[in-house]
């Protein structure tokens, strides 16, 4: 290969993962939502929040593993033992 075509390949390669890089930083800032609650003391309160329909969240904040948790009914009788409810 000449010394010609060896430095156009690495400019089509190095252009390419600029082209790559440049549609993942409008990807993530145009589907970033920080507008959305966060989760606090392993808690996310949505009760209040109209973006259900129209967006989603990431589920960014504090959380507690509760491995001896099995089921939905039985995280929701842990929690309000928890909060005294």
């Amino acid at each position: 290969m000449t010394k010609k075509v060896k430095t156009k390949t690495i400019l089509a390669a190095c252009l390419f993962i600029l082209v790559l890089t440049g549609c993942r930083f409008i990807w993530f800032y145009h589907y970033n939502s920080s507008d959305h609650p966060e989760a606090e003391q392993g808690i996310l309160d949505l009760r209040n929040w109209d973006g259900l329909e129209r967006e989603t969240i990431s589920l960014d904040g504090e959380w507690k593993d509760l491995v001896t948790v099995t089921s939905g009914q039985e995280a929701l009788i842990h929690l309000n033992r928890r909060n005294g409810i």
